[in-house]
């Protein structure tokens, strides 16, 4: 719920994380053109490139998001929430990793957009260059009292950072309000008050489990869990492969070696019957499929865990693409 001009909307905040949180296994144009999925629009990414001052070949098919700059990164995960249509995006620190004239764009283009779309656009950032650049107004949290509060009360439109000049007088009085409210004596706080524990549900991973059968019925975005579905198997199947081969081409090769060669005077039959061959020959398959699902598992759980510590799954939510849907149902 937001107050705005005293009036109360309900909005679906998109949410923009620290360098853009783009999805790896998608390329640029289909990191657009996922903010579009069951939208019923023609999912042309070219207007939203544009938008952010892109050149549309950086969306050539197959250019991978790992290859782009931070600020060209920023632009394109800006580029993918104006295509959801959201009218409030919330970003998390957006300048990280730009140099002085890449902050001083992406403020501009903010702005620009923000009066071009009708979005409000909220940012948190300590960049307060990037804060005077693309604000309207700027709010300080106060530690003090536990709230934001005008960091500037008498800030203006952000257009006056165009002037050079002015510009380093409006930065000036920002550095100094927030040294000011930084330097103010705080009560000391109590460490780890009031902090919530986490509590572990028996029946989450039989929940997850069924909620990800049903929604995979569900054909809203079975293209795009199609392509999800692609990249699992080649994290569960492929790439543990060479792995696997290795470890059971030296345990089959070395195994019988040394039962053939562990006396000369038995044969390696009796040897075998000596040890029990019966069993290894009965163990063999369960723990090579062990060893596989193990491998396999690992790969899935490295791949899912960092699109959820990287922000990935956040920006998703805030694109209205359901991750229980997109990536759990097809994984």
């Amino acid at each position: 719920m937001v107050t705005w001009q005293s009036r109360q909307v309900t909005v679906a905040p998109a949410f923009v994380p620290q360098r853009g949180a783009l999805l790896d296994h998608l390329d640029v144009s289909d990191n657009i053109a996922l903010a579009q999925a069951g939208g019923g629009v023609p999912r042309n990414v070219a207007p939203w490139l544009k938008a952010v001052d892109l050149d549309e070949a950086i969306a050539a098919p197959g250019r991978a998001v790992g290859t782009l700059s931070g600020g060209q990164a920023q632009r394109v995960a800006v580029a993918r929430v104006l295509a959801a249509g959201r009218k409030l995006v919330v970003m998390d620190e957006p300048s990280v990793g730009l140099d002085p004239v890449g902050v001083r764009l992406l403020a501009r283009l903010l702005v620009e957009q923000a009066r071009e779309h009708d979005v409000a656009i909220i940012v948190i950032t300590h960049d307060l260059a990037f804060a005077g650049g693309a604000s309207d107004e700027i709010l300080f949290l106060d530690p003090t009292k536990q709230q934001l509060v005008p960091a500037v009360p008498s800030w203006s439109s952000p257009a006056e950072f165009d002037a050079p000049d002015v510009r380093r007088r409006r930065l000036a009085d920002l550095e100094g309000a927030v040294e000011h409210l930084l330097l103010q004596d705080r009560p000391a706080q109590a460490g780890g008050a009031g902090r919530k524990r986490w509590q572990l549900d028996p029946l989450a991973p039989l929940r997850t489990a069924g909620e990800a059968l049903l929604r995979f019925l569900e054909p809203r975005l079975a293209l795009e869990s199609a392509v999800v579905f692609r990249r699992t198997l080649v994290q569960s199947l492929v790439r543990p492969l060479p792995f696997y081969l290795t470890v059971g081409g030296l345990l089959g090769l070395t195994v019988p070696y040394v039962m053939a060669h562990i006396s000369s005077a038995l044969k390696p039959s009796a040897v075998l019957g000596m040890i029990g061959g019966t069993y290894i020959l009965s163990l063999a398959p369960p723990i090579s499929a062990i060893v596989f699902a193990a491998t396999s598992g690992s790969a899935i759980n490295a791949w899912l865990g960092g699109l959820r510590l990287h922000g990935q799954v956040t920006a998703l939510e805030g694109l209205g693409v359901t991750p229980k849907r997109y990536l759990w149902s097809p994984t």
